[in-house]
């Protein structure tokens, strides 16, 4: 339970944000929903400016966006179209990233899989969601999963393997709207059984925009990305750069496990901006390879409690970062965030202010807001709602309720 008026629990009233069309590249008479489209509006500004590396090499922005174009294209002579599931089932690397852009040029959501998940998981997500088309390679899923093809959902579904492809010419981008299907991210089930929740255009795109407005990444600026894309926080990692002409640095698949290789490889590639969940950031902390990466200018801890013992170790080390405690649930997303200052010495660090377009309250057991000083529930509202929970509305009525002073929370 949590305490009334915590340290920057106050509530963000915004409203525009979300909206805005400035980085989009076009001038449409509605607003820009379109992910896709923010990134190739970058990729016409800035076609030769590197968009990934990995240690394989690099990839313009011309030449990602000519990658997403391709297998947008055989997404459409499959049959696949708006609205409709795609699963995605590939290793970390540069096809994962085309194909996550295709899909978004598709206007349809992308359903995160799990390569190294039980094929029968992988197989009721997909009957869940009723998504019958998967990019990503049989064979190799075949060799790590034996007769995994022998589930019904799994033998049934259509593989799209994104490389080698075939040039064409796909269809116009779809227009998005603000309330379509991103992508369904499923919770671990640590706390009972997954459950499928399900992100708009809307939830997404207030997001990232808000976080390029708190801290401004530039074409000179190179993302870290590491986290699984079944985890929100590859959103961030991803998306957001690419939204603003940033580079994105690729780990190599498995590699957010080995604390010394990201310590390489953040040198290596001069990494700027990280996420890093706190118990992972601890074990990074320790390495000794830790004190080199000099270049980190702005380090997300999220996902966990950050200790406020780690958060000054990590200022102390690195005498130039800037260092931020971010918090939320899939089902919203990052709704607040706190910088840690480098003379911060209470024993915990706050979840701080809400995000734009986005309000905390804490409400008593009859959600009723909360004195100062007394405890309450944590309920969020605004944009980043989800829209709730694939085929369980008895759930999604439980944990998103209408408030009749707050409208629609979540528990």
């Amino acid at each position: 339970m949590a305490q009334g008026r915590l340290p920057g629990s106050e509530s963000a009233s915004g409203h525009s944000d979300y909206l805005s069309t400035a980085d989009c590249g076009f001038e449409p008479p509605q607003p820009c929903f379109s992910i896709f489209k923010r990134f190739e509006a970058r990729a016409v500004e800035m076609p030769d400016s590197i968009a990934l590396s990995d240690k394989s090499g690099s990839l313009r922005y011309s030449e990602l966006l000519d990658r997403a174009e391709h297998i947008a294209a055989a997404l459409a002579k499959a049959g696949c179209g708006a609205h409709q599931p795609i699963g995605v089932l590939l290793p970390r690397g540069r096809e994962l990233v085309a194909s996550l852009l295709a899909i978004a040029r598709c206007g349809a959501p992308y359903l995160a899989l799990d390569i190294n998940a039980p094929a029968q998981r992988l197989a009721s997500m997909l009957q869940q969601t009723q998504c019958r088309t998967i990019v990503g390679d049989r064979n190799a899923f075949a060799e790590l999963q034996p007769q995994a093809l022998q589930q019904p959902a799994l033998a049934d579904a259509r593989w799209i393997d994104p490389r080698n492809l075939p040039s064409a010419a796909p269809a116009p981008a779809h227009e998005t709207g603000p309330d379509e299907l991103f992508c369904v991210l499923y919770t671990s089930g640590s706390t009972g059984v997954p459950k499928g929740v399900e992100l708009t255009a809307r939830n997404v795109l207030n997001c990232l925009q808000w976080m390029q407005k708190q801290y401004p990444l530039t074409e000179r600026d190179v993302m870290l990305h590491k986290t699984p894309i079944v985890f929100d926080v590859s959103m961030y990692e991803l998306f957001w750069p690419l939204m603003c002409g940033a580079r994105v640095a690729l780990a190599k698949p498995e590699g957010h496990r080995d604390p010394a290789y990201l310590a390489a490889l953040i040198q290596q590639q001069q990494v700027t901006a990280a996420h890093f969940v706190p118990s992972m950031l601890a074990a990074f902390a320790e390495d000794e390879d830790a004190a080199g990466c000099s270049t980190l200018r702005h380090l997300f801890a999220a996902g966990e409690a950050l200790p406020a013992a780690l958060a000054q170790r990590c200022l102390r080390l690195l005498p130039r970062l800037q260092l931020h405690n971010l918090y939320g649930p899939t089902e919203a997303g990052v709704v607040s965030h706190w910088s840690c200052g480098r003379d911060w010495a209470e024993d915990r660090v706050p979840i701080g202010h809400a995000v734009d377009n986005t309000q905390l309250h804490l409400l008593d057991e009859t959600l009723r807001p909360v004195a100062d000083g007394e405890e309450g529930e944590l309920y969020l509202a605004g944009a980043q709602l989800a829209r709730g929970y694939v085929g369980r509305p008895e759930l999604t009525s439980e944990r998103f309720i209408e408030h009749p002073q707050f409208g629609r929370l979540y528990r």
